[in-house]
């Protein structure tokens, strides 16, 4: 049985609702954030800082500034980190949660 890679599954998800980039971004800080991995992937920015010499920019905040990073920019980092740190089904079945739910609320304001 071959699974989804996270990219297909995120790339499905973002054709069914439509999600810009921003909307991408904070699904992904979402699921960041519901992992409890935050500092983890604070530690994954670092790594990109070193990459250019800033290791003293330690918030991801000032790192997005000084790299000129933009919401897509974010959304890319964002699922190579996730993308490390797999080992079960959980971004899958995160996302189709998010999905649910968002259809969910677009049945109860259509009604």
């Amino acid at each position: 049985m071959s699974h989804a890679s996270l990219y297909e599954i995120f790339e499905d998800a973002i054709a069914t609702q439509g999600w810009d980039d921003n909307s991408q971004r904070v699904v992904l800080q979402r699921y960041i954030e519901n992992q409890q991995s935050e500092a983890a992937f604070d530690d994954h920015l670092l790594q990109h800082a070193r990459e250019v010499n800033q290791e003293h920019i330690v918030s991801s905040d000032g790192l997005e500034s000084y790299m000129g990073w933009r919401d897509r920019d974010m959304v890319r980092i964002m699922l190579e980190y996730i993308e490390n740190q797999q080992g079960d089904d959980s971004f899958a079945d995160f996302i189709a949660e998010q999905v649910a739910e968002e259809e969910a609320m677009t049945t109860n304001f259509t009604m």
